[in-house]
């Protein structure tokens, strides 16, 4: 079992460098190359390689920052431009209207 993780992990770092390598996007509604580099960082935290944490995190300092107020990123009108957010999904009536049980209509 502790091999399977393992090798996820691995496949799971090549993926998302290789993401980091190739994703030109810059918006927080789609997959972008900040985004790569956050799971990147996540997934050595789970492997507790501290060192990887410390150079992946790195690429991301000063490019987002913590709002003034607390409460900002879960403002709707907010949620996808604010200075907190690497990767967003929209969920509104009209943007994934009964996606994943989001936004039940009855």
């Amino acid at each position: 079992m502790l091999a399977r993780i393992g090798y996820t992990k691995t496949v799971s770092l090549a993926d998302l460098t290789d993401a980091e390598n190739l994703i030109t996007t810059k918006s927080t509604a789609k997959a972008s190359k900040s985004a790569a580099i956050a799971f990147k960082t996540r997934v050595y935290l789970h492997k507790r390689d501290w060192a990887k944490v410390i150079e992946e995190g790195t690429k991301l300092n000063g490019v987002y920052s913590l709002t003034a107020n607390p409460g900002d990123p879960f403002i709707l009108a907010n949620n996808l431009t604010n200075s907190e957010s690497i990767f967003s999904i929209q969920h509104s009536s009209s943007a994934n209207p009964n996606t994943n049980a989001a936004l039940l209509v009855f």
